[in-house]
């Protein structure tokens, strides 16, 4: 049954008539669909909405995804896995984070605060974010 589901799952990200939304990341071997990302986590593909992310950050050859509910672990670059997910809602704040614009609570000179989390934020990115805000 497994096996079927992964074949299934498969053959859905790389068919040929799919949208750009619809693609199989081979270097992570993660299946974006729509508005959610599925991530192999042992046997299993979970299922990650892009909205519950709160922010990723890149811990050498792996990716750390941290979501409302729980944090996963995923092998790749963090160049790679944001070319996976929508540029509108994620925004770059260092060389190693990534955050959900949604979920940004506060932005100081040098930090973003994503509820009790502070993250790192580069003066250049800064500046970036509070433009890319006020087009919203």
């Amino acid at each position: 049954l497994y096996t079927a589901i992964e074949i299934g799952l498969s053959n859905f990200a790389n068919r040929k008539e799919g949208t750009p939304e619809d693609k199989l990341d081979k270097e992570q071997n993660n299946i974006v669909i729509k508005n959610s990302l599925f991530v192999r986590d042992n046997y299993a593909y979970v299922k990650i909405v892009f909205d519950n992310i709160l922010y990723l950050k890149s811990e050498g050859n792996y990716v750390k995804i941290y979501t409302q509910e729980s944090n996963h672990m995923i092998r790749g670059s963090l160049k790679s896995t944001i070319d996976a997910l929508p540029q509108n809602l994620f925004f770059k704040t260092n060389r190693s984070h990534v955050v959900n614009i949604k979920h940004i609570t506060s932005i100081m000179p040098a930090e973003v605060k994503i509820g009790a989390t502070i993250l790192p934020l580069n003066k250049d990115s800064r500046e970036e974010l509070l433009s890319l805000l006020q087009t919203l």
